[in-house]
């Protein structure tokens, strides 16, 4: 399927277009649909896919020619009479080629120095080539013994879930799961969102786990004297005042040995906020099994174009992570604010907000996995789970938690969905309630 004439880069533009045409003349978008086809195969037209999709999404149909022409004037109109069959293999040929050629060029250079180094990078790379090399969807029914040994091994092994640092909540939604999982962590300023990420971020790196975190407002030492605070339990205010010393120093001693990273990546990383592609090269380069993203809204949509509402770059960059989590193996935690309307009270555990209540989108509730919707209330700091792909939803964990030292307490009470038997053992184990959760988050 090679067209000697024509450069690699034409051939797919060509097909790019050629498949966009067809969904346009024939008023369907079924053809990208039911053979998956991404952003990532339209490299030559995002934004004219990204339009046809948006308009199939909200109004349910693809845009007509005269529409197409008004807001992409040189967009050129083509009368295809390929097959589908032939486009959709054309394309996934080509896509791969375009997938490989970096690989390959990568490899050879590492072979140069290190043939075992250079082996391990073209295994890795090759179960990602191998599901782009396969068209159509998968028979269950066939892949039936690769589902049994999968549960084999996890009998035996345990799963790979990341554990939060929440115990009931980890009871509940398992633990992170990587390659599937974008948990949106949602809630009105100044309730802790910050915290709660860094707190299951820090528990992942406790767990051996290579930390990524993009930090959109906070700087490196606001984020590590916090991850000092909840890793040793130091006074953050004293930390940040200078004022904490016993033990401080052989704490800080005692990091220095620790070989597993924990990366800190700011606006001032990228020249700029960071986008989807930023959010890529920090995954490359860290070799990251956990992604912190402080928050969605601090982050820009590259392939923003005049007019696209915020929604829209919400769904883009919400619809983007959870494509890097699939294509990377590894879980994403990101931040989303809740929008102001119809606050509600501290002293009222029960009302809690809903999908309905993130700002700008409620397409970050669509592309996320999970959605935690975090709050204080008068009984202390209240989780609730609102969407969980994994299980069961609507469940709600209640904490005491010492911001300052960075403690959280499970409070058993009715308003949470824990069991009776977890219930009796957080009474045993707690000894005190930590009562100051006056501090700025």
């Amino acid at each position: 399927m090679v067209i000697k004439h024509l450069s690699w880069e034409g051939i797919v533009a060509m097909v790019d277009l050629q498949i966009l045409n067809k969904c346009i003349s024939s008023g369907n978008f079924d053809l990208v649909v039911n053979n998956n086809l991404t952003e990532d195969y339209f490299a030559a037209y995002p934004d004219e896919y990204n339009f046809i999709k948006y308009q199939v999404n909200r109004f349910g149909k693809v845009p007509d020619k005269e529409t197409m022409l008004l807001n992409f004037p040189e967009f050129t109109l083509l009368d295809v009479k390929e097959t589908d069959e032939y486009l959709v293999a054309t394309i996934r040929e080509e896509y791969l080629y375009g997938q490989m050629v970096p690989v390959i060029t990568e490899c050879a250079d590492l072979v140069k120095n290190d043939a075992n180094e250079a082996l391990k990078f073209l295994t890795s790379k090759l179960a990602v080539l191998n599901s782009q090399a396969t068209a159509g969807g998968v028979d269950i029914v066939k892949e039936s013994q690769e589902r049994l040994e999968l549960h084999k091994h996890k009998k035996e092994h345990g799963t790979n879930y990341i554990k939060t640092g929440f115990p009931q909540l980890d009871d509940a939604i398992y633990g992170l799961e990587p390659g599937n999982e974008l948990l949106t962590i949602a809630g009105r300023p100044n309730q802790g969102k910050t915290w709660i990420l860094l707190k299951m971020l820090v528990e992942a790196w406790k767990q051996g786990k290579t930390v990524a975190m993009y930090s959109g407002e906070m700087n490196k030492y606001q984020i590590g004297y916090r991850f000092d605070t909840l890793l040793g339990n130091f006074s953050n205010r004293s930390l940040i005042n200078g004022t904490e010393t016993n033990g401080y120093e052989s704490f800080v001693l005692d990091m220095q040995k620790e070989k597993v990273p924990f990366y800190i990546f700011t606006p001032k990383s990228f020249g700029g906020r960071a986008t989807l592609s930023s959010i890529q090269s920090m995954i490359n380069s860290c070799h990251a099994d956990i992604v912190g993203i402080d928050q969605y809204s601090l982050m820009d949509d590259e392939n923003y174009r005049k007019g696209k509402s915020k929604t829209e770059q919400l769904f883009s960059i919400t619809e983007g992570l959870m494509r890097l989590s699939e294509n990377h193996n590894i879980p994403i935690i990101g931040l989303s604010q809740l929008n102001r309307d119809g606050e509600i009270s501290k002293d009222n555990v029960d009302a809690d907000a809903d999908l309905s209540n993130l700002a700008d989108s409620d397409s970050i509730g669509q592309n996320s996995s999970k959605v935690l919707f975090i709050r204080q209330t008068g009984a202390g700091l209240k989780l609730s789970l609102t969407k969980n792909r994994s299980g069961t939803v609507g469940v709600n964990f209640i904490y005491f938690w010492d911001i300052d030292n960075g403690r959280f307490i499970y409070v058993p009470s009715a308003t949470d969905s824990s069991t009776p038997q977890q219930k009796q053992e957080a009474q045993q184990t707690q000894k005190k309630k930590f009562k100051d959760r006056k501090e700025v988050f």
